[in-house]
């Protein structure tokens, strides 16, 4: 069934495509809607003799993945005949001529039954033998670089691909959320291109066929990609693209990695390799810069100093002393080069250090089952974290846990280690890792760490080490439920505790801390941080808590957020003003001061009496 509103249409389309889209369909020039599959087809009579046609596809969930018309709109969002047909799917589902599926059709078919059928069918329709070229195409091209004996890749529809990225690509610039809006681009929609979402459905399908042993369908799929985006791309005027250039740059180093493990796990030859070379030279100049993938064809499997660490000969420490030392050549050149290419020298200095591939020479390892020679590499590129991780998954705990209490940690990868030691049941393992961690320098992962760690320690009868762990998650997030966790946790001596917990609130940010003064009604306090224009969340829980104790400041507070709506002429938000304006009244008669109240509402009638959405909200407070 089909799984979208009348609300994504609109947000799909122009409004005036909306509205004559709506029409179209109210006039009945929708026709022959069909369904097969997950394909809706239809025609739709326009303005020319020969009616259009239209083809919706829908995702797994029902929702509409892409559509297409064959009228020539080219303005950006769904034309009006879309808009039509997407309407008519809505309200007249009954309508829809449902046909059996062609897996259910070609079911029992023999191959040379099959064989004819394709070969009638391509005889009558050249956009059918049009597309039976570009699979042969593609199919041959990938069995030539299949290893023999393995799996034959999976045939991707690379103009499909090209046609759906073109047509996010669009969407993303000329509507919806950022970018081209009625001919013009907004300077004022905050991240305006996308990029990574745009790329993210095609690069999922890359990994995913990259997991499933498949690296050359996923490469070809991604050079699809590149080179759609760079035509996209190259259709952007300059100062659009500077707009978004730390977007396309996140997406090219998405990219970037992904095609270097898709290169790295292929048996390409020397003259394959430089192909893909000359490729890239071909796309840093017109697309994206993907130095990663550079600098894998470069070093590849053969590298010296990757050899030496699959064989173990290179230890964890060596690995630290060379990245020390490349830090202070680094260093070195800094000092030597204007501010302005700072940041180019770190890059170039890294790029050229083959351990920045470490990352995706784990990734390759880890799929082929590996195991040695991950943790080999792991060990010797200093990823402690990915090493214990896997001494834990291959059930190396006891060498895991020494390991990890043998050198300081962060509270980050302590939870990390941690948690996986949990996961296998070694509750003893992953508290000694976990309390060792709370050693390191106090970030919000500390508390993150600590948070965890407090229930686990509580559970296995530690005390002492939850409530210190307690206290060091309150120290370091300073939410209220986890004064609250210390508070249960100390239980007698929670007096002796609490001061010090308190204290800390002194110079935190207001929002962390407005829910504890409430909650210890520390009410002077909580006034203290409005007053002081500190505190910018929710008033109305500060006013409600000091109505009773302090009506003079909660009835300021709502007169101060009711009067510059009223004053500005903020129409869309006199409803707020009133409700601010109605808990002053509430607090007035709480009080049994309902005089003073009367005449402040009479003098905003007289000052507003011309507000005419206004004035019938300020007499139902009368």
């Amino acid at each position: 069934m089909p799984n979208f509103s009348e609300a994504d249409i609109r947000a799909s389309a122009s409004p005036q495509s909306y509205s004559r889209g709506v029409s179209y369909q109210r006039d009945g020039a929708v026709m022959t809607l069909a369904r097969r599959d997950n394909v809706i087809t239809a025609e739709v009579t326009g303005s020319d003799y020969d009616p259009y046609d239209v083809a919706i596809r829908l995702d797994a969930t029902g929702a509409i993945h892409s559509a297409d018309c064959s009228c020539p709109y080219e303005l950006g969002g769904y034309c009006k005949h879309i808009v039509a047909v997407l309407l008519a799917v809505l309200k007249n589902s009954h309508d829809i001529a449902v046909h059996p599926g062609v897996a259910s059709l070609l079911e029992g078919l023999g191959e040379a039954e099959l064989r004819q059928l394709i070969l009638n069918v391509a005889q009558d329709e050249p956009d059918f033998a049009d597309a039976i070229e570009r699979e042969v195409s593609l199919l041959r091209k990938i069995r030539a670089v299949a290893p023999a004996g393995s799996t034959p890749d999976p045939i991707v529809d690379l103009a499909a691909v090209r046609r759906d990225l073109r047509r996010s690509f669009r969407q993303a610039t000329q509507r919806g959320e950022g970018g081209y809006r009625r001919g013009y681009y907004d300077y004022d929609d905050g991240e305006y291109i996308d990029a990574v979402a745009i790329l993210r459905p095609h690069l999922a399908a890359a990994r995913t066929f990259l997991g499933d042993g498949h690296p050359a369908a996923a490469s070809e799929l991604l050079t699809a990609v590149i080179d759609e985006w760079g035509e996209c791309v190259a259709d952007l005027e300059d100062w659009v693209y500077e707009a978004n250039e730390d977007s396309m740059e996140q997406a090219a180093t998405d990219v970037d990695f992904l095609l270097a493990e898709c290169l790295l796990s292929q048996p390409l030859s020397p003259a394959e390799r430089r192909g893909w070379e000359e490729r890239l030279d071909n796309w840093s100049e017109d697309v994206m810069r993907l130095s990663l993938t550079e600098l894998a064809l470069n070093a590849w499997w053969d590298d010296p100093w990757l050899q030496a660490a699959l064989q173990g000969q290179i230890s964890e420490a060596a690995g630290e002393t060379a990245a020390n030392a490349l830090l202070e050549e680094i260093e070195e050149d800094v000092e030597e080069e204007i501010e302005d290419d700072i940041e180019d020298d770190i890059e170039d200095d890294e790029q050229d250090d083959v351990r920045v591939l470490t990352p995706v020479w784990l990734s390759i390892l880890e799929r082929a089952d590996r195991t040695q020679d991950y943790l080999n590499l792991a060990l010797a590129a200093g990823e402690i974290v990915l090493y214990l991780l896997k001494l834990v998954a291959i059930g190396a705990v006891e060498q895991a846990v020494t390991v990890a209490l043998a050198r300081p940690l962060s509270a980050a990868a302590s939870l990390s280690v941690a948690k996986a030691l949990a996961q296998q049941q070694r509750r003893p393992e992953a508290l000694a890792v976990a309390a060792h961690g709370l050693a390191a320098q106090s970030t919000y992962s500390t508390g993150e760490l600590a948070g965890w760690l407090a229930p686990l320690a509580e559970q296995a009868g530690e005390h002492e080490l939850a409530l210190r762990a307690a206290r060091i998650a309150f120290l370091n997030r300073l939410t209220l439920a986890d004064y609250q966790v210390v508070e249960r946790m100390a239980g007698s001596d929670w007096p002796a505790i609490k001061g010090n917990l308190l204290a800390a609130l002194k110079t935190a940010n207001s929002q962390e801390v407005m829910d504890i003064y409430l909650y210890e009604q520390m009410l002077p306090e909580a006034m203290a941080l409005v007053n002081n224009r500190s505190y910018y969340g929710d008033i109305a829980p500060v006013v409600a808590a000091t109505r009773t104790d302090y009506p003079d400041w909660a009835i300021q507070q709502c007169k101060r957020r009711a009067e510059p709506i009223m004053a500005g002429g903020q129409s869309a938000a006199y409803a707020d003003a009133a409700a601010w304006l109605r808990r002053a009244r509430e607090i007035y008669a709480q009080h049994g001061r309902l005089a003073e109240w009367e005449p402040y509402l009479d003098g905003l009638l007289a000052t507003h009496g011309r507000k005419y959405k206004l004035v019938p909200l300020l007499r139902e407070l009368a």
